[in-house]
């Protein structure tokens, strides 16, 4: 220190150098002295070193247990930390711990006793300062350990899984198999999970078809406590077989030929497009393909099953569900008029669900039709079930409402025509009773259009029931019908809508059947657009299943020609009948 660092100082500590001694007071003295100390200091360079930060506390703290007397302990590191102190104890609260100090950020802790809970803190360290405790977490000690499982072997291998058991472990309580891709077991694709069972089936979706495995059953004491693996065992699933097509659609060409089109099945290589007169009937017709879609020809008149198998290199087949089909109707020559002619069942009246209560919401789904046949509408007066004595005519106030006209004197039972009566005139009408089963009828109206054409539409409903019994019935007022319509209407085209209770392929004939042998033609088949063609027509207010399987048919005879049908549907929770109403529009010559 020269002579103007003294200087310096002096001037930062004026009080010190100006004050004779004793005049001050002693406090004073003392602050002028520090001052002057700490001056010359930093003047000297000889400040001192800063202490160090107390360390934040430590998180991220987990442990788990590694044998039957140790456990391993991890943590997040904390900044500006040299050293962590690991605390174990019996205790929640840490009381005479063990402890464990490290500079990293983990612990091994040993010399434990098996199967106790151990509680664990960590506190970061930083020189003499220590850090706040972490939270304190806990784990168990593993039990004895359990031997390796023997006598491992396959019970079952199939597509894309396998099937293995082994004999009972010593000590074992449970039991995992691990799944590795490769022989030096560094890849796994699957550990199962535990089970008492001393078997397993693994067919989780990590394990695909036609692939190699290689598998070990590992044994535990409890969940706490694994045991060694069984030796290593290889397998190969198998590869699946030929998936079948899916989403098969059948439409009408011509009067003798459809267009087959379909999903590719997965794994495919080729189809047999087959064409037979029964569900699993012998095909009289059947072409092979490599492609989703084709043509069949050399169709006849009638109803057919059409059934597309798939295959893979002509090894593996896989049959899908046959589809119903017919060809088109022919298209005669000459002029014609249109009509949109619809079948509905409307679902009798009864005190649970009231016809009147319904009646509109029935009608707004027929109002738009041309003609209409109804079935379950009775003509006999009903109560409205209100505690009056008012009754009404179900069909007459369905026919009110839905602004359609049903002919006077046509029918007195619960089948009818209802038609509009701007597009027509009534001819005559009348009805036919069946011989067989419950009392059963038909009813009929022949219309005259503006511009002079006749048609005849009939509704009817046959005998409902799902035993052979009642289908037998049924067969027979189907027979009965066709030979009614064949010797009835010879001049004019006809369209019969109705509820027939039947489907296609319900039985080895139906009574459609019958009457399509008399040149008719189903128009939800044979119809070149269909609308819905996929759904049911009877849903009983559940959702409306998909396979076509239509009790309510339109079928037309000669010179009259379906170029549209549809399925009327809606929401079957608040539909008005358990039946959806079901439309064609027909070209009459």
């Amino acid at each position: 220190m020269d002579e103007k660092d003294i200087a310096r100082a002096r001037k930062r500590a004026p009080t010190v150098m100006d004050v004779t001694p004793g005049t001050g007071t002693p406090r004073r003295w003392r602050l002028a002295l520090a001052a002057l100390i700490a001056s010359v200091m930093v003047v000297a360079g000889l400040a001192a070193p800063a202490e160090a930060a107390t360390p934040t506390r430590v998180t991220g703290v987990a442990v788990k247990a590694t044998g039957s007397t140790s456990l391993r302990v991890t943590w997040r590191a904390v900044s500006g930390a040299s050293s962590y102190v690991v605390a174990v104890s019996t205790k929640p609260g840490l009381s005479s711990p063990k402890k464990v100090t490290s500079t990293g950020t983990s612990a091994r802790v040993t010399g434990l006793k098996k199967d106790v809970r151990y509680y664990v803190a960590v506190r970061a360290k930083a020189g003499s300062k220590s850090g706040a405790r972490s939270a304190v977490v806990s784990t168990l000690t593993w039990k004895t350990r359990p031997a390796a499982p023997t006598g491992v072997h396959l019970t079952g291998v199939g597509v894309a899984k396998f099937k293995v058991a082994w004999s009972k472990a010593k000590r074992a309580t449970l039991y995992q198999v691990v799944v590795y891709s490769d022989k030096a077991k560094k890849n796994v694709v699957l550990r199962t999970a535990l089970s008492s069972r001393t078997g397993r089936l693994v067919d989780a979706s990590a394990i695909k078809e036609g692939a190699r495995y290689y598998y070990a059953v590992r044994a535990f004491n409890t969940r706490s406590t694994p045991g060694p693996y069984s030796k290593l065992y290889a397998v190969t699933t198998q590869a699946h077989q030929v998936k079948r097509a899916t989403n098969i659609v059948v439409r009408p060409l011509t009067s003798s030929s459809l267009a087959v089109s379909w999903t590719k099945g997965a794994l495919a290589t080729g189809y047999t497009v087959s064409v037979s007169r029964t569900r699993d009937g012998a095909p009289f017709i059947s072409k092979r393909t490599t492609s989703t879609s084709t043509t069949v020809t050399g169709v006849p008149r009638g109803v057919f099953f059409v059934n597309v198998t798939a295959d893979r290199v002509r090894t593996t087949f896989a049959p899908a569900r046959a589809v119903t089909a017919a060809p088109r109707e022919p298209v005669p020559a000459g002029k014609h008029s249109s009509m949109k002619v619809g079948s509905y069942n409307v679902l009798r009246d009864s005190a649970e669900r009231p016809f009147y209560k319904r009646v509109n919401a029935m009608a707004d789904l027929i109002s738009d039709l041309d003609v209409v046949g109804v079935q379950e509408a009775t003509y006999g007066k009903v109560s409205k079930y209100d505690g009056t004595s008012t009754q009404y005519r179900p069909i007459e106030l369905l026919a009110r409402a839905s602004g359609l006209t049903l002919g006077a004197g046509c029918s007195t039972h619960s089948e009818h025509v209802l038609y509009d009566d701007a597009k027509f005139d009534l001819v005559s009408c009348g009805s036919l009773k069946y011989t067989a089963g419950d009392e059963r009828y038909a009813a009929w109206d022949r219309l005259r259009d503006t511009s002079g054409r006749e048609v005849v539409v009939v509704s009817t409903h046959l005998t409902n029931g799902k035993t052979s019994a009642d289908a037998a019935l049924r067969l027979k007022q189907g027979t009965q019908l066709a030979a009614w319509l064949k010797r009835t209407f010879t001049d004019v085209p006809v369209v019969v809508a109705g509820d027939f209770n039947s489907w296609y392929g319900d039985g080895s004939s139906t009574p459609m059947e019958q009457v399509l042998k008399n040149v008719y033609y189903p128009s939800d088949l044979a119809a070149p657009s269909i609308i819905n063609g996929q759904y049911a027509s009877f849903h009983a207010w559940l959702p409306t299943g998909v396979r076509a399987t239509r009790i309510d048919h339109i079928l037309t005879s000669s010179r009259a020609v379906p170029g549209t049908f549809a399925v009327r549907r809606s929401s079957e929770k608040t539909a008005p009948s358990d039946h959806h109403p079901i439309w064609a529009v027909v070209d009459v010559y």
